[in-house]
């Protein structure tokens, strides 16, 4: 897979760029800080220092899928997957948001000085993956810009 990111300062954009399964576009100007390989997450921070993680992923590399899941069933096994870990390592997770369409799931993990709000989600044949944690934005502002995210991409 080939890797890039460019912010486009007319459109006030940053691009991942993830060959040859598409590109993520974060409103604002993001300065990428880490890969996690094994995740697939790539990590960006902004100028408030609000960090954001982001993948996008083939559907069918997650050990849980299944052909014949619909897109709610594969978000909400997605949920349950992930939600797992954080939870037997002690940390509370909690369900804020779902899109009645079954696109997206959005939920907390908190814990251990971790405030986390996620959203997953499933277009086509691609999982995203989409993380906030900052102190500088509320609940309701970190869920207004995931969702934000989902939209544009």
């Amino acid at each position: 897979m080939l890797i890039s990111d460019s912010y486009n300062e007319e459109k006030n954009v940053t691009s991942l760029t993830l060959f040859p399964y598409g590109n993520i576009d974060i409103p604002g100007k993001w300065t990428k800080t880490n890969y996690n390989e094994t995740s697939r997450q790539h990590y960006f921070k902004n100028a408030d220092s609000t960090s954001i993680a982001v993948a996008l992923n083939p559907v069918n590399k997650y050990p849980f899928h299944h052909d014949s899941l619909t897109n709610q069933q594969w978000v909400d096994k997605f949920y349950l997957w992930d939600s797992e870990y954080y939870l037997n390592q002690g940390y509370t997770t909690e369900i804020l948001d779902t899109k009645e369409s079954g696109d997206f799931i959005i939920w907390k993990i908190t814990g251990k000085n971790v405030n986390t709000i996620f959203l997953f989600g499933r277009k086509n044949e691609y999982a995203l993956s989409y993380a906030v944690n900052t102190d500088n934005l509320t609940d309701e502002q970190r869920i207004n810009f995931l969702t934000e995210l989902f939209n544009l991409n």
